[in-house]
């Protein structure tokens, strides 16, 4: 799916998005930005997803890219911009541990 996020030169940016969990009681959304831009891969804490990847197909994405696991947005439902793809079981359990690992 897609969804806005703040940029740090404070511009809005439309951008894919991975779902992390449901936020209750509103029924927010936590999600994860997907970034082409893969030089700012950050080691430990950001997913490549490549054109081999297993994830990439089912993805829906159109070139290689990164999981940027640390740029996070709480969104509600209204928000989102309808689903591009899926991620696989394993990717989710990745991005959850990176996320962990982090924090």
């Amino acid at each position: 799916m897609k969804a806005a996020f703040l940029q740090a030169d404070r511009q809005i940016k439309i951008r894919p998005a991975v779902i992390i969990k449901l936020i209750p009681p509103y029924n927010d959304f936590l999600i994860c930005a997907i970034s082409t831009q893969t030089h700012l891969f950050v080691e430990g804490l950001d997913i490549r997803i490549e054109k081999h990847s297993a994830d990439f197909t089912s993805s829906g994405l159109l070139q290689e890219s990164i999981i940027r696991v640390g740029m996070l947005a709480s969104v509600p439902k209204n928000m989102l911009q309808g689903a591009i793809g899926k991620t696989s079981q394993p990717m989710c359990e990745q991005i959850l541990r990176q996320l962990r690992n982090f924090i």
